[in-house]
């Protein structure tokens, strides 16, 4: 039992240490990067003035609102 704690604390520890991190990012600007964009990306058609649809690799389709 004693093992199992120790193993539940040091995971807890890492979780822990990973949201850490992440929150030290949190006010990081981020570039944008294009070609990761293309690489998702298979289409986007305007539906109208207040409408685009995203088509991703794979077939997903997202339609979204432009506000």
């Amino acid at each position: 039992m004693a093992k199992r704690d120790e193993f539940n604390r040091m995971i807890a520890d890492c979780q822990r240490g990973k949201i850490d991190r992440i929150d030290s990012l949190r006010d990081t600007p981020i570039a944008f990067n294009n070609q990761a964009i293309r690489q998702i990306i298979d289409c986007i058609k305007v539906i109208s003035q207040d409408e685009i649809t995203i088509i991703f690799k794979g077939g997903f389709e997202r339609t979204v609102p432009l506000k």
